[in-house]
């Protein structure tokens, strides 16, 4: 008899039924049904010799210092099926993919004992790799007297060899069952897995009939790995057919019943929407009941702007009733500058509303329209403002208005005059921002002066999902940085104006009958000349419009304004790049640019740059990153437009409470547990206490309502050594849609053991980022709740890492076997108190962390942790753009990596040039795409004298000499050198002066 990992002798499991553990009611219906179908099918037979009593499948794995002495290991070549089915009990060991690198191992006793392994039996071994052979290992000691005949381990091209991996993706036609099954066991998703036993009586009929299975299962590419290779094994003996059949029979049962990504209260996946289509959308009618857990008593987070008198009905004027329904309950308003405690949900059904001066939005506010049929903001004939809509009203700090999000609506500005200033949007606003889904129909006569944007400041952000007809500009913007995705000019005089910019990242841009495409105002070298620094564009159509790209100032040898261009499709587009007053630096016509850029170029090691204005090598792209027309994958945040309200659960409905003083750990993993799969789970506004690991299923949907808090708190998160997730999202190895959206995750200090967010899960199959986060913030401290506030971590104290301030561990880790879409993503280590301005002083790790072999997107911000903003460590196939970070404002008092202590189990980082974090930290990575970063370093221990004198900080990139990475337009703050590689410098700041900041045009290994 077999023996468990703790000595206990393990009973094999009744062989006479099937077992379905998970999966609800209709995988048990299903199973009442499936022993008759399999028969009938004959699959399963009464007669004929049985299977010895026990398969006993050993996942243990053999690295070094680790030891299986439970296996013995014989290798065996794998075998090509035959060209034609059914397959048969024996077949010819040739080669089943000679291309793919594959071993199996066949151990004929389970007591015997590795000796004299060879070398890649003791480490990981590189799988998979693309050749014509296998590699074998035959080193292996005799295996003793005593012989128990079905014991088998493999190794599929997988990290180590003792290892088994089989993935399924199922249709169960045979078995009564029709929704899809994953099943993926390796040493990094289970790496403690001893021992799977189960005995079960199939013959030869089983490996007869093999070829039925291919008739109603689509399976996957590892699955058919898999089965051929126990298909291979029916060759060696009799012994062996059963002992192959056995496997491959328990490996579909589990691939069933243990994995089945549907809640146990669901009895199908949620499917398409249901909404009808005169339906409202369903954020108009779902239950509201979200608070302010630290607001004041009884305030109201959601607003319908009917409630407080708005008619909608494109005749009488709203503008009173919808700034009565943003400002009413004590808001943070004029005079208030931030506060974390009013959050505000200010939703427009359908209708057409009419304005005659601005709706002033509020700090940390969400102004939602109707997805179904947005509504339409109107500005009147006599309209008096700014804008129709004006994000600050000169009440914030423009560098820190945080916390807005405009989505859903038309907003025209075509019944004012075209000689006004007519504009959509103001939009003067920091990081944590959004608009998504915004239509402007601006003025288009010939005289027109409208536009679809101002923004003239601030520090962003990302908008993404906008259409601009007709004005004089779509977009009017100047900011420290942003990030545009998918945006559509229509006949607007001018597409985009960019008036300053330490960088901007524009991906996927269509303009249509523009006059020109986008006018830069280049030449600004002082901070107090600031210009256009650095724009890069990234797959972009643009038609029948003279001008692609216009500068102010031309470059006559040096740097005036780094512009990077790529994949840029032209058609009757007479001149692509240009210069104000009619220079022609690239002749357009019809063509594709495929990269292009102007400005300072560095390879490998060389500190000489190279100034260019030429075409350039073709930027990298990893093909997992791009979808079918070779674009960077580009992905709305998820809106559920045609979903009804049925089809959605509240937390707050199933228990959950969002008080911020309630433990909510347990009632929220009961909803995960009871509707991931089949319900889209919302979380009402509210802060909820999570005091061990919340895991979130791969297959889950979660949207919530004003940035919903998930707050870790307790001891669970306090063991630097033994950091835990708050939040994981998939466990190792799982597959499956994930998307989150307008959640805040935080902890409540001291939190030094909280990894915020652990991100596990992968895309499926063919469904490009299909897990991922939109509008999703990590905020650490500066907030109410959190302990960390300006009468807790003040500034003011001695820097030596006070315990009580440290705010997590890690903000996300992206782990080896995920992948992720993170757009709009922001994980800010507090520098300041939000409720009250005042700087603090606190502490956190790492910011983000990615491991993950892709792919990964991200469009986002990480600042302020100690030893470094983005960690990308044996990774592989990322794009990251625009990416913005700050170092932490305390450094080098106390001088990195201090207060922390780098762990080997996170490949910290161990030198940090002058005592501060690094931006970028790539070691031992391939395929990353960097396409535009602002990376700032603006105190020297509080002390912001050094900005402008370039030497707050003496390295802020680093990335060692074995990674495979580019960076395109990259800007940097405060920085003596501006790359290093393995810890020199190799892009001085000197070189590179561009206004405030300095700009390298790209760097790239070789």
């Amino acid at each position: 008899m077999p023996l468990g990992s703790s000595g206990e002798a393990l009973e094999p499991p009744t062989p006479s039924f099937i077992e379905t553990r998970r999966g609800g009611r209709h995988m048990r219906r299903a199973s009442d049904m499936s022993r008759a179908r399999l028969e009938e099918a004959g699959l399963l037979s009464r007669t004929g010799p049985a299977c010895p009593p026990v398969l006993a499948l050993h996942l243990r794995r053999a690295t070094a210092g680790h030891r299986d002495p439970t296996v013995c290991v014989h290798v065996q070549r794998i075998g090509r099926p035959p060209a034609e089915g059914p397959w048969r009990r024996r077949l010819p060991r040739t080669s089943i993919r000679p291309e793919i690198g594959m071993e199996a191992y066949l151990a004929r006793s389970s007591s015997c004992r590795l000796a004299n392994q060879p070398r890649n039996l003791e480490a990981p071994m590189a799988r998979p790799r693309l050749r014509r052979t296998t590699a074998t290992f035959s080193r292996a000691a005799p295996c003793a007297p005593r012989e128990e005949r079905c014991v088998c381990c493999f190794a599929m091209s997988s990290d180590d060899p003792l290892c088994f991996r089989v993935t399924t993706a199922l249709r169960l036609a045979t078995l009564g069952i029709s929704r899809t099954a994953h099943r993926c066991l390796t040493p990094r998703s289970q790496p403690h897995l001893d021992d799977i036993y189960t005995t079960t009586r199939l013959f030869f009929g089983l490996v007869e009939r093999i070829w039925i299975f291919f008739t109603t299962i689509k399976p996957s590419r590892n699955f058919g790995w898999g089965l051929t290779v126990l298909l291979s094994l029916l060759g060696t003996s009799d012994m062996l057919v059963s002992v192959a059949a056995s496997l491959l029979f328990s490996l579909l049962l589990q691939s069933v019943t243990l994995v089945s990504g549907l809640g146990s209260s669901c009895s199908a996946p949620l499917g398409a929407g249901t909404a009808a289509p005169s339906d409202p959308y369903w954020q108009q009618n779902i239950q509201h009941q979200g608070t302010s857990a630290f607001g004041p008593g009884g305030y109201q987070v959601f607003r319908n702007v009917k409630d407080f008198g708005a008619k909608g009905d494109g005749v009488t004027d709203d503008t009173a009733a919808i700034n009565a329904a943003i400002s009413q309950g004590g808001r943070c308003g004029n005079g208030c500058g931030s506060s974390s405690t009013t959050p505000a949900t200010v939703y427009f059904p359908q209708g057409t509303y009419l304005v005659s001066t601005p709706i002033q939005a509020y700090y940390y506010t969400e102004l939602v329209g109707d997805a179904r049929h947005p509504p339409t903001l109107l500005g009147t004939a006599n309209f008096a403002g700014i804008a129709i809509i004006d994000g600050d009203p000169g009440w914030y700090g423009d560098t820190n208005n945080f916390y807005r999000s405009i989505r859903n609506f038309i907003i025209d500005t075509t019944r004012i005059p075209p000689t006004n200033t007519g504009t959509g949007i103001h939009w003067q606003v920091a990081q944590a921002t959004s608009l998504y889904n915004i239509v402007f129909n601006l003025n288009a006569d010939s005289n027109t002066a409208h536009q679809g944007i101002w923004m003239e400041n601030g520090s962003g952000g990302f908008m993404g999902d906008l259409v601009f007809n007709g004005g004089s500009f779509g977009m009017w913007v100047g900011n420290q940085q942003f990030t545009v995705r998918n945006i559509t000019v229509n006949n607007a005089k001018t597409g985009v104006y960019n008036l300053w910019g330490w960088g901007w990242t524009f991906q996927g841009v269509t303009l249509n009958n523009c006059q020109v495409g986008f006018d830069l105002a280049t030449g600004g070298k002082t901070g107090d000349n600031q210009g256009s620094e650095a724009v890069s564009i990234i797959d972009a159509v643009v038609t029948n419009t003279p001008v692609f790209v216009r500068s102010s100032k031309a470059s006559t040898g040096t740097l005036t304004g780094s512009i990077v261009l790529n994949n840029i499709k032209l058609n009757n587009v007479p001149t692509a790049v240009g210069v104000v007053g009619g220079a022609v630096v690239l002749n357009g016509g019809t063509t594709t640019i495929n990269s292009w850029a102007q400005g300072n170029i560095y390879t490998g090691t060389n500190t000489n740059g190279k100034f260019v204005q030429a075409n350039i090598a073709n930027i990298p792209k990893a093909g997992v990153l791009l979808d079918s027309g070779g674009r960077i994958v580009s992905k709305g945040r998820p809106a559920y437009t045609d979903y009804a309200v049925s089809q959605f659960v509240s937390v707050k409905s199933q228990g959950a409470k969002g008080d911020g003083n309630t433990d909510d750990t347990a009632a929220l993993q009961a909803v995960f547990n009871k509707y991931s799969g089949c319900k889209i789970i919302y979380f009402d506004a509210g802060t909820y206490i999570v005091s061990s690991t919340l895991t979130i299923p791969a297959g889950t949907q979660i949207v919530g309502e004003a940035w919903s808090n998930i707050m870790g708190s307790g001891s669970a998160f306090t063991n630097t050594n033994s950091p835990q997730p708050v939040v994981k999202v998939g466990t190792a190895g799982s597959t499956g849609i994930a998307e989150i959206s307008g959640i805040l995750f935080t902890t409540r200090a001291p939190a030094n053991g909280a990894i915020v967010v652990e991100w596990n899960v992968h895309d499926p199959s063919g469904q490009q980022a299909a897990a991922g986060t939109w509008d999703t913030l990590i905020r650490l401290g500066g907030a109410a709740g959190t302990n960390i506030q300006g009468g807790q971590c003040s500034n003011s104290t001695t820097h030596t890492g006070d315990t009580s301030c440290f705010a997590s561990h890690t903000g996300i880790h992206v782990t080896s076997g995920a992948s992720g879409y993170f757009e709009g993503l922001w994980v800010w280590l507090a520098d300041h108190d939000v409720d009250g301005g005042a700087q603090i002083t606190a502490y956190s790790g790492r910011g983000i962390l990615s491991e993950s072999q892709g792919p990964v997107w991200m469009i986002g911000t990480a600042e302020h942790h100690t030893l470094y903003q983005y960690g990308l460590i044996n990774a592989n196939n990322h794009y990251l753009g625009l990416i913005q970070t700050e170092t932490p404002y305390y450094q080098p008092n106390p001088a990195a990596p201090a207060p922390w202590t780098p762990s080997s189990t996170y490949n910290d980082p161990t030198a940090f040039g002058g005592g501060d974090a690094w931006s970028v930290y790539v070691k031992n990575s391939n395929n990353i795409l960097v396409y535009g970063a602002g990376l700032y370093s603006f105190f020297n221990s509080y002390n912001s004298a050094c900005s402008s004198t370039f030497n707050c900080q003496t390295q802020i990139i680093d990335v060692d000499s074995t990674s495979g990475v580019s960076f395109y337009s990259v800007s940097t703050v405060g920085i003596v050198e501006q790359l290093s590689v393995n810890e020199q410098g190799v892009v001085p700041q000197s070189a590179n002066g561009n206004g405030f900041a300095g700009t390298f045009t790209a760097w790239t290994r070789s």
